[in-house]
């Protein structure tokens, strides 16, 4: 069983499991100088209204750099472990904006929900031989529900993270939505790649300068 544990940091705090950090807490609306700032800005570059879900909340990494940009997106968020959450709240409720947290699974919450949403942010990952990696519901049961809970524009950002059994190509195919207009952002420090897709982005280069 992977063990999460709280890191206090001069910012605020991480959650970090088997060396992953699965959220970087800021006290305050700001930069975290990590791959969070790319999902965060990124989904509300894509966006056209005002709706975002979260898959994979964890403790609300997205949320200091989302509001620092100046995104009052209203985020809907779920995640196996509700204690994230909790933290969470108590360091940046004051701040946070429109959150609301369900404690569940991210299928059975979009089959069951019946929301919809402007922008998905798929941010799962799974424990595994003290390493952090994509899970399966990520690449063979997602994908579709996701389409399912999107308006039209069908705007989605997922963290990719390695797989076990997959290459990074095939993991591309699994979770990108055909038709539609995608980057893939790549990082010098991180394994983590960044695929957004939507039907308006338009060009990757105009859309990379504003990101």
């Amino acid at each position: 069983m992977a063990v999460t544990n709280k890191v206090q940091t001069d910012r605020g705090f991480r959650l970090v499991q088997n060396g992953v950090v699965l959220s970087e807490v800021l006290s305050q609306p700001g930069a975290t100088h990590s791959v969070f700032d790319v999902l965060a800005i990124g989904a509300a570059l894509i966006s056209e209204g005002e709706q975002c879900g979260v898959l994979g909340f964890a403790a609300g990494g997205l949320l200091a750099p989302l509001r620092k940009y100046g995104s009052e997106l209203s985020v809907n968020g779920v995640d196996l472990e509700e204690e994230g959450y909790r933290q969470f709240s108590e360091a940046c409720g004051s701040w946070m904006g429109k959150v609301e947290f369900d404690h569940g699974d991210a299928v059975q919450w979009l089959e069951d929900s019946g929301l919809v949403f402007d922008v998905i942010i798929e941010d799962l990952s799974a424990p595994m031989d003290d390493d952090v990696f994509k899970p399966d519901i990520s690449l063979k049961v997602l994908p579709e529900l996701i389409r399912r809970r999107l308006s039209e524009n069908q705007a989605v950002v997922v963290n990719l993270l390695r797989h076990p059994k997959q290459k990074w190509n095939d993991l591309l195919r699994a979770v990108g939505h055909e038709g539609e207009s995608g980057v893939l952002v790549s990082f010098d420090d991180y394994w983590n790649k960044i695929l957004m897709v939507s039907r308006s982005m338009g060009g990757a280069r105009a859309f990379g300068k504003q990101l």
